[in-house]
């Protein structure tokens, strides 16, 4: 093609471009995602152009680049052999007769083995860029976790037994509350004053507080929220904060009337349980939200949230780096107030995905999927969460029962990697053609 249809300057124009692309590292990227997808050990491409002087050949190969320096990898190597030991054998982390310690020490080893081959990708990552920080990411519905760690279904399930939780919410309680929703969202039998008032009085004959959290967020969102999703478009994070999470997610979580209260906020200050921050967009050290409790021992996080709206949620790697950072705040927070457990949300749009974040031993750091809600956006979505009622409840219970746990100051932490180093190891750059390793797609 390029010798029919181009001039020779136009000839030189592009094959000077497309030489100085074969450098870049998106180059080396492309190479070999198509590598990974064709299954050819070397792909060649070549573009011939016939001049006065000399013909052109231009060959690429994904088998013998590397995109780390030498430097970087001696640097990460250290990183791992002193921080990422396996523990001693009293120390591990066992399930079912599974040294899941073990396992895990030979992921991280296994990480270590491929970076010499190429940087890490946000999109594909997500695990490896975890266990750099000892963190054993385990997605609820997905055998991408299962694999990696060597995770055998028996193992899984143990997890999940021992944090699940069997609340449920009153059917009788259900049925009245699915009643006024219906009417004043679907078919305007009920005015939504008068609705928003009887779901107020349904919360006083709740004996639990958790179903009386829920009653009062129907009669909140009944109260706020538009007909529909076209009179009040989500235009930004700002607005899908303020609008709609914040009342959302106060209602459920926050206890103001104890000695110790506990509430919700949204953040626009830098996260000290983080370190410093230089490149990528891992180092906007501020979490979206906070969940605070003031314990009679001082203030403590105990709950993190990063929200993305709806409009980007197929650019995957910003959906994973928001996954990553949730992550690395779990785990410096947990490792500053000796917590058992930390509520982390990822939101996008009003897609609510919760994750339990624990400290298991002291090389595995966990962070358990729980479970993932659409929250309604209108009063035409208000109808379906009725049928999410018991899970909703279930997640408060296991938010109430793990949470709020202070274990004794452990001598061993182990690091987080620092963000100069991932650097080093992470693609700066992203591409839509990497596949996404998370099972949720917000699109």
């Amino acid at each position: 093609m390029v010798v029919y249809t181009m001039s020779q300057e136009r000839q030189e124009e592009f094959l000077g471009a497309l030489e100085h692309w074969q450098q870049t590292e998106e180059s080396r990227f492309f190479w070999r995602q198509r590598h990974d997808s064709d299954g050819n050990s070397v792909i060649t491409t070549t573009s011939t152009t016939t001049t006065d002087t000399s013909t052109a050949t231009i060959t690429t190969t994904t088998t013998s680049s590397s995109s780390m320096s030498e430097s970087a990898f001696e640097e990460l190597k250290k990183f791992f052999t002193v921080n990422l030991k396996c523990p001693d054998e009293d120390s591990r982390y066992m399930i079912e007769g599974i040294d899941l310690s073990y396992s895990f020490n030979c992921f991280q080893q296994h990480v270590l083995d491929v970076l010499p081959t190429g940087k890490l990708a946000f999109e594909t990552h997500i695990h490896h860029i975890l266990s750099m920080s000892s963190i054993m990411l385990i997605f609820k519905g997905d055998n991408a976790s299962s694999e990696a760690y060597n995770l055998i279904p028996e193992a899984k399930k143990t997890i999940y037994a021992g944090i699940s939780s069997s609340a449920q919410f009153s059917r009788q309680l259900l049925i009245q509350a699915l009643d006024i929703i219906q009417g004043v969202a679907i078919d305007g039998s009920i005015n939504r004053k008068v609705g928003s008032h009887r779901l107020l009085e349904l919360s006083f004959t709740e004996s639990s507080d958790l179903g009386q959290r829920i009653l009062l967020y129907l009669h909140r969102a009944v109260q706020t929220l538009t007909k529909d999703n076209s009179l009040n478009p989500i235009n930004d994070e700002a607005d899908l904060c303020g609008r709609f999470i914040l009342p959302l997610l106060q209602t459920l979580s926050d206890e103001l009337d104890s000695t110790e209260n506990v509430f919700f906020k949204l953040n626009n200050s830098k996260n000290h349980e983080c370190g410093v921050a230089p490149m990528l967009n891992l180092s906007e050290r501020r979490p979206d939200g906070v969940i605070k409790w003031l314990s009679q021992s001082g203030q403590k996080t105990i709950g993190f949230m990063e929200t993305k709206t709806i409009s980007i949620s197929h650019q995957t790697s910003k959906i994973n780096i928001d996954l990553i950072r949730l992550g690395l705040m779990g785990k410096n927070a947990i490792d500053v107030y000796n917590l058992k457990s930390i509520l982390l949300i990822q939101a996008v749009g009003m897609n609510l995905t919760f994750y339990l974040f624990q400290k298991k031993t002291v090389d595995v750091y966990m962070m358990v999927e729980l479970d993932n809600l659409a929250f309604p956006q209108s009063l035409v979505d208000l109808p379906s969460l009725t049928g999410n009622m018991d899970r909703v409840v279930r997640l408060l219970d296991i938010f109430k029962r793990e949470c709020f746990i202070v274990q004794p100051t452990q001598n061993e932490i182990r690091p987080t990697v620092r963000l100069p180093l991932m650097n080093r190891v992470v693609m700066s750059s992203t591409s839509r053609k990497c596949k996404n390793c998370s099972p949720h797609s917000y699109c």
